[in-house]
């Protein structure tokens, strides 16, 4: 079905976040641990959206792409039949990031993915990073460019328009483009979206810190252009939510502090920690954007 709503209508959208620490190389045992995590939720929690983070399942942190090709998968895999049964479970949508396989006429192409999957357990999108790390260079292709999904909620009769990033998608290009090229907030101010998905195996630059506020204030500063709107309403600013992961790998720390934020009235609707392992559920109220196409 598709439901646009009224624009302006409010609602709000029950978002489930799960900042978790995967087990490097073992999906099998990742997916146990974030299956465990979710087992107390069920339908009647009225879940509308549950992130995971960047790779979700296998770990971030590769020497060669040869590691990334064994526990890679196409968009129908492992990853695709554990989001399908949360999402059928849970009756939401499910986002969550994994390594892609993609077969080429030279040989296997890698990206770093996010899939995106419906209620019905249908597969919607499987979103390529379009920004790579350098931590991803070692193994991923570069994404085609920064993209929207729009995702019709039975349970509210309305369609929300999602921009999708993963991790250093909020960061300037190669971080060598200036600053204040806000490409990924200018992407999704140029194509307005309700809410803002960021999936993302954050680096901890700060670990003798058990602040997460930092970490918040950095992601909301990129989006500097969509806080630069007019303020006439909340439709014109989306929701923020970003899932990041947590623990550490080798001599990489992870810095968790996975949020719900809204852009207007700009408020922290949730946060967690930069250590814990946990849900956050959250409440994000939004005011339908009129489309513009």
């Amino acid at each position: 079905a598709e439901y646009m709503g009224e624009p302006g209508a409010d609602m709000k959208l029950r978002v489930c976040v799960l900042q978790f620490c995967p087990s490097w190389g073992d999906p099998v045992g990742s997916q146990a641990r974030a299956a465990q995590m979710l087992s107390t939720f069920s339908e009647i929690d009225e879940i509308d959206i549950l992130v995971l983070p960047e790779m979700a399942f296998c770990g971030y942190k590769f020497h060669d792409k040869n590691e990334v090709l064994k526990l890679s998968e196409t968009p129908n895999g492992p990853t695709f039949d554990w989001c399908r049964k949360q999402a059928i479970r849970l009756s939401c949508f499910v986002m969550c990031g994994y390594p892609e396989r993609c077969a080429t006429g030279t040989g296997d192409v890698l990206y770093n993915s996010l899939l995106v999957v419906n209620p019905a357990g249908q597969l919607l999108r499987s979103y390529r990073k379009h920004f790579l790390y350098e931590t991803d260079k070692v193994w991923a292709a570069e994404g085609s460019g920064f993209e929207s999904v729009e995702l019709a909620f039975a349970r509210h009769r309305c369609t929300v328009r999602v921009g999708l990033g993963i991790c250093m998608d909020i960061n300037p290009w190669e971080f060598q483009a200036p600053f204040a090229a806000y490409e990924w907030a200018n992407f999704h101010k140029s194509r307005p979206v309700d809410l803002l998905i960021l999936s993302c195996c954050w680096l901890d630059s700060t670990p003798d810190s058990e602040d997460p506020l930092p970490n918040l204030r950095y992601w909301v500063q990129r989006l500097y252009p969509l806080l630069q709107q007019p303020s006439t309403g909340a439709e014109d600013r989306p929701v923020f939510v970003c899932c990041n992961r947590t623990g550490r790998e080798e001599d990489v720390v992870y810095t968790g502090s996975s949020c719900v934020v809204s852009l207007s009235p700009l408020a922290v609707l949730g946060h967690l920690n930069k250590r814990e392992e946990a849900t956050l559920l959250v409440d994000a109220p939004l005011s339908l954007r009129a489309r513009d196409e």
